[in-house]
């Protein structure tokens, strides 16, 4: 089959700063070819001015985009963000699939609350051009419904949301063994207002005051995201020196923190320097929603996860014992301590890492709702 992939953005480079959409993009895309199935890629170029330039597979307006649905005969149109639907001509005699792998409502609460209910009325009218949707997990599929029925979908007859999980291929085992006194840990992304881990960081760093235990590295990832309407002009070189919104220049000089840095370094980094990944912020509605892209690229690099036991990914890190799970910043500590006391737990759960990637997480696995669809 013929699938038109639309996407935000172009097809994933290691040598550049990757985005989660990136990375679920070239997820989806292999696990479709290997099932046999044609992609090609368009993605909309919206740089202006002097910077808009003719890249092959871009496009910048609807009309180029209709222009590349005439050109390439697709079987099937699949769309990686909602609001590139905007673009797509209402007279369509493909099926639509959306990849709606986010709770984006309940992200633009944080970012912009007086939007909302315009956006969400946005979200039904473009819905009403899909056929069918995919969710990163049950709840954000459970999260659609109401919206699905006053977009027109008669849910008796179907359930047009497939769970589509954030998948991942295993990338190596650690390379650096942890000892007393030399465990790194590792976290950052994105700066977003919905999430908050500066009081655990700071639980971690406060082990130092403690003279009866080591102090782990911890070294911290981060910057604005590429596409942030309010960083537009930020450059986003694995140089800048970044952290958590809301820390003072104080607080930066406690940690190791780098720029969002290209995804062939960060993985690197990970299988050469680190031994364990956080998740951890504070709770809210949108964390309880989502999944993370980091919490994935730890766990295929053979770290074990440590993070907060509302999260969608907290099950499966219980179930394969693949990492720990907490509730808040005052268990962080005692779990290091105890943690660095038994390298090889450590070992058996970077081996429970890999091993869920490979059982539960493995694109060829997770795709199969969509391949059944598709058939």
């Amino acid at each position: 089959m013929n699938i038109l992939l639309v996407t935000q953005e172009p097809p994933l480079a290691a040598d550049t700063v990757a985005t989660g959409n990136a990375v679920r993009t070239a997820q989806l895309a292999g696990a479709l070819r290997r099932a046999g199935h044609n992609i090609t890629q368009t993605w909309l170029d919206n740089k202006k001015g002097e910077q808009k330039t003719r890249q092959p597979g871009a496009f910048h307006s609807r009309d180029e985009l209709q222009a590349e649905i005439t050109r390439n005969h697709p079987d099937v149109i699949l769309v990686s963000y909602w609001e590139l639907l905007e673009l797509l001509p209402f007279d369509l005699h493909q099926p639509v699939i959306l990849d709606f792998v986010a709770p984006r409502p309940l992200e633009l609460l944080f970012e912009h609350p007086e939007r909302v209910q315009a956006e969400l009325q946005r979200l039904q009218s473009n819905l009403s051009k899909c056929d069918v949707l995919l969710s990163g997990n049950s709840s954000q599929r459970d999260l659609l419904w109401f919206t699905l029925l006053r977009a027109g979908f008669d849910l008796r007859a179907c359930k047009p949301v497939l769970v589509v999980p954030l998948s991942a291929e295993p990338a190596g085992k650690p390379q650096s063994q942890p000892a007393a006194g030399n465990w790194t840990l590792v976290s950052g992304g994105v700066h977003w207002p919905w999430r908050k881990s500066d009081d655990y960081w700071h639980a971690i760093q406060d082990m130092k005051n403690d003279p009866g235990s080591d102090t782990p590295r911890l070294v911290l990832f981060g910057g604005p995201y590429r596409w942030q309407e309010d960083h537009k002009d930020d450059a986003l070189d694995a140089g800048e020196n970044n952290v958590e919104p809301g820390s003072g220049q104080a607080d930066a000089d406690q940690y190791n923190t780098q720029g969002l840095a290209p995804y062939s370094h960060f993985s690197r980094f990970l299988l050469e320097s680190a031994h364990i990944g956080l998740e951890l912020a504070d709770a809210n509605i949108e964390r309880e929603y989502s999944q993370s892209f980091r919490s994935l690229e730890f766990l295929r690099h053979g770290l074990p996860l440590i993070c907060n036991d509302y999260l969608p990914i907290s099950g499966l890190v219980r179930q394969y014992e693949a990492g720990w799970t907490i509730n808040g910043p005052d268990e962080i500590a005692p779990l290091l301590r105890d943690v660095m006391k038994h390298p090889n737990e450590w070992q058996r759960r970077s081996e429970n890492a890999l091993r869920l990637i490979q059982e539960a997480l493995n694109p060829d696995r997770t795709v199969k709702p969509l391949l059944d669809w598709l058939e």
